[in-house]
This record gives structure tokens, C-alpha cells and sequence, in this order.
């Protein structure tokens, strides 16, 4: 018979464990923020770290508890996760179902099957016509498409101009980014109408020994009037791709210089294409030409105003077989500085009926501002991150994620979102590591710079966090077992 006693001692018993149980949460916390904290005060006192501007800040969303900080309002370059700013602000400033457009317009008359005018491709701010590496329709699709509506015009000989119109965007390339930039693939910037990401790839054969020439293979897309200056030689074996462009704006000059590793018979570097509306245009004459419409093969460029596009007669237009929500996607994880670019002149457009730089971020403040979010404490010079006059704040970036964790498109930006080990820039971080895919976020870099901004998810909460590195004075590469630590013990 069980006494009065021990139902007593059992019930207390029930009682602590469950007490125990409940508390338990609320110690592994503490022991991870000690940890934590811990492994910051260690990064204070690291001697490679010594003429380094760093700040961290990890915080539950939504208001939550802060698990470490430190130098938050220290206004550093973000490098390419200033992407975050600039994705997040196309999804809930445009929508993620915005699609781009392309038009075919022509002027003048149509008699006897002759078009006695000019054939205009009006752009509009489509960075997907064309690309190579994105799941869309090819481009000989999309001319298909055209071809057939300018004959169901009647239309079979083009006696005037083809001309690309690119005033949709305006030209402008921000003039804070360095001319060792943005002359290769990457520095590319946006236009009214864009074909192949505006880049060409050129593909290169090396020698065996180190010095000799690297002779050019292939160049694609062709660029009209383009002077290719190959200087490239050979490097040691496994050295990498050690080459810059340069090409400044309005010249014909592409410079290729630097060294790509020996023994190669098709590596392949990016530059920069500047005359991208003229490509578009050279590469549908020759498509009109292969399937029955004669043309003057006559191009040029156009960046037409209003009054001059209403007198024009209308033809077609084509969508991007994509939406805003897939070129998020590719921005974030693959770092697209092209794309980032796009989104930010087409917030200025949609926002403020203008797309230069000064329009377009302003449009993006306003944003901040509606968010309630202190914007006083950041600097943006640009979409991507390319230009080192960026500065933000870790608590700046935090109120940002916090922001969109409340939005109604987050789990398009967090689906954007790079995870380590996986497809992105991410996917040599944290190797080993089981519950790594919890982690969702941006990295940037640039010379000098390593950043990482995003989510993080434990115990059923979720976390943001900024953590930042400028003016480290090692190889870049020293950083990333700092980061792993700290987000491995986000993770435990």
C-alpha cells in the first residue's frame, strides 16, 4: 500500500523534474550566448584582427533578445550583402510576380511588302534577354516570336535601321566603382536594353610555359566595333584566373591583361559589354536574314523620349520568362551584381519615373523610412555592393532582416537566401557540419572586405545577423574560420 508520503515524495519529484525541464531551454540559451560572447572577447584580442574595423550583432527577430554585439553602429562596407538591401526592397517595393518587357515598334510606311522606315527594339530593362545561364527561353525564341509579328505585318523587306532603344534605363555607371572593376563581367552595368548580361565570354588556350601568350579561342556574344587588346599570358599551373579588363565607357578598347593557368585549351573570362543594345540589334538582323526578311543592315543606337516614341506604330512585346522572385533568387545566392543593379534602376522607374542612381536610391530611403528603420546610419552608392562608398551599420542590417521577417514576401527573400555547403556563394563554408542547411545568407567581398549577413534557425526561433570585417590587412580567406565558429555556435 503506497503511503501518504510517497505520493507526496513522487508528486515533488514530478514537480522539479518538470520545473528542470522547463528551465533547461533557458540554460542551453545562456550557454550558447556564453559561448558566444566568449568567443568574441577571444576575437578582440586576436593580433590579426588588431587594425580591423569588425563589428557582430546576432538577435532573435522580431524584437527578440541579443545574443552577442559588439561595435553595431560602426558604419562598415557591406560588400555584397548590401544585395539584401537591394533584393528586399524589389520585392516589397515591385512584387514578386514583376515581370521585365521587351517592344518592337517601327516608323515611316509600309508599301509592297517594304517597310521604307526604321525597326525598333525598345528595351525595358530585361537583364535575363539572352543570358546564357538562367533557366528561360533562348533568344532565338524570343526572335522567333518577333520575326513572326513583323511578318504578319507584311512586312518582308527592312529598308531603314534597326535600331535598339535603351532609354527605359538611365546610362550611367556609379562613379565611386574603381576602374580595376568594371571592365571585367562582374563590374557590368545596367541599360534600357540588355542582351547576355551584358558580358562577353571570351575563351582563351595557355602554353606550357609560364610568360608565353594566351591566345584568344572564341569571343561570344560578337560586339560591333569592338578592338579586343589581348595581353594575357601564362601562369603557373592551377594559378586560377589572374586577369583584368579594362574598358572605359564609351570606348571601343577592350584591354585584357593579367594571366590564366598553363596547359588550358578552353578557359573562359568575363568582360564587360558596354554596346549590349548594339549586340542585340547585330544578332536579330542576322536572325531576320536567315529566315526570309531582308534587311539594310544598317544599326545604331537610340535613346528615344516620349514624344518620339508615341509617333512610332506598335508591333509586339515580349515578357521576361521570369519573374522578380527567380532573379532574387540567382542576385542572392550567386551574387549577381548585374542583376542587383537592375532591380535598383527599376524601383527608381517604377517609384520615381526616373532611373538614375540618385532617383533609385532615394525611392529605396523612403522605403527604409515607411519601415521605420533609422536610415541616418548607412550610405548607399549602389545596388550590388561593387562601390566601396556603401557603409552600414550591423544594427541597421539586423532592423532590415527583422523588417522582412514581418513582410509578407518573406519566404521568397529567405528562399533566396545562399545555404552552406549548397548551390552559391556559400557552398565551401561550414563543411562537415550537419545542421549547417538552418543557416540562410549573403556573403560579400571585396578586396579588403568580408561580410555575411542573414538568418539562422534554433530550437524553434529564429535569428539575424550582421557580421562584418574592413580593412583586414591578410588574405581574405583567414576570415572565413572566424565566421564558420561564429555561426557554428549559433547553431549548438
Amino acid at each position: 500500500m503506497i503511503t501518504f508520503a510517497e505520493t507526496r515524495k513522487k508528486t515533488c519529484m514530478r514537480y522539479w523534474i518538470t520545473f528542470i525541464l522547463c528551465l533547461l531551454p533557458f540554460y542551453v540559451t545562456a550557454q550558447r550566448e556564453s559561448r558566444l560572447e566568449q568567443y568574441v572577447e577571444t576575437l578582440k584580442k586576436d593580433v590579426r584582427l588588431k587594425h580591423t574595423a569588425w563589428s557582430v550583432l546576432i538577435r532573435e527577430v522580431n524584437a527578440g533578445k541579443t545574443l552577442v554585439s559588439y561595435n553595431t553602429e560602426a558604419a562598415l562596407m557591406p560588400a555584397s550583402t548590401m544585395k539584401l538591401l537591394t533584393t528586399g526592397a524589389g520585392l516589397l517595393l515591385l512584387g514578386g510576380d514583376y515581370r521585365y518587357y521587351t517592344h518592337l515598334y517601327y516608323d515611316g510606311a509600309i508599301s509592297d511588302s517594304t517597310l521604307f522606315g526604321n525597326l525598333y527594339i525598345v528595351g525595358g530593362g530585361d537583364p535575363t534577354l539572352g543570358a546564357l545561364d538562367f533557366p528561360m527561353t533562348p533568344i532565338d525564341t524570343t526572335f522567333s516570336r518577333w520575326t513572326k509579328a513583323i511578318k504578319e505585318l507584311g512586312v518582308h523587306t527592312i529598308l531603314g535601321k534597326l535600331m535598339a532603344d535603351e532609354s527605359f534605363f538611365a546610362y550611367e555607371i556609379p562613379e565611386s566603382w574603381s576602374w580595376g572593376n568594371m571592365g571585367n563581367g562582374y563590374g557590368t552595368s545596367p541599360g534600357g536594353l540588355m542582351f547576355c548580361e551584358n558580358m562577353y565570354h571570351v575563351t582563351l588556350s595557355s602554353g606550357s610555359r609560364i610568360g608565353t601568350a594566351a591566345k584568344v579561342e572564341n569571343i561570344y556574344p560578337h560586339i560591333p566595333g569592338a578592338v579586343i587588346d589581348n595581353r594575357i599570358t601564362t601562369g603557373a599551373v592551377n594559378s586560377g584566373d589572374n586577369t583584368i579588363i579594362y574598358n572605359a565607357p564609351f570606348s571601343e578598347r577592350h584591354v585584357m591583361t593579367g594571366t590564366i593557368p598553363a596547359l588550358q585549351d578552353s578557359f573562359v573570362v568575363k568582360g564587360a559589354n558596354r554596346e549590349a543594345p548594339l549586340t542585340c540589334a547585330w544578332y536579330f538582323n542576322q536572325y531576320l536574314n536567315a529566315h526570309n526578311i531582308r534587311t539594310s543592315g544598317n544599326l545604331d543606337i537610340v535613346a528615344a523620349n516620349t514624344i518620339e516614341q508615341e509617333r512610332w506604330k506598335y508591333i509586339t512585346s515580349t515578357a521576361s520568362e521570369v519573374t522578380l522572385s527567380d532573379i532574387v533568387a540567382v542576385t542572392n545566392k550567386r551574387s549577381h551584381n548585374l542583376y542587383a543593379e537592375t532591380i535598383l534602376k527599376t524601383i527608381g522607374v517604377e517609384r520615381m519615373n526616373k532611373s538614375d542612381y540618385e532617383s533609385s536610391i532615394a525611392a529605396v530611403m523612403q522605403m527604409f523610412d515607411s519601415l521605420k528603420i533609422y536610415r541616418n546610419a548607412i550610405m548607399l552608392a549602389d545596388g550590388s555592393g561593387l562601390s566601396r562608398k556603401n557603409l552600414i551599420t550591423a544594427k541597421f542590417m539586423c532592423d532590415f532582416l527583422d523588417k522582412m521577417y514581418l513582410s509578407p514576401v518573406f519566404d521568397i527573400f529567405y528562399q533566396s537566401l545562399a545555404v552552406p555547403g549548397e548551390e552559391g556563394t556559400m557552398r565551401n563554408m561550414m563543411k562537415g557540419i550537419s545542421n549547417a542547411s538552418r543557416i540562410h545568407a549573403k556573403t560579400g567581398s571585396i578586396d579588403g572586405v568580408r561580410a555575411y549577413a542573414g538568418y539562422v534557425e534554433n530550437n524553434g526561433r529564429k535569428y539575424c545577423f550582421s557580421i562584418s570585417f574592413n580593412n583586414f590587412n591578410y588574405r581574405g580567406a583567414l576570415l572565413v574560420p572566424y565566421v564558420d565558429r561564429l555561426l557554428q555556435l549559433m547553431l549548438e
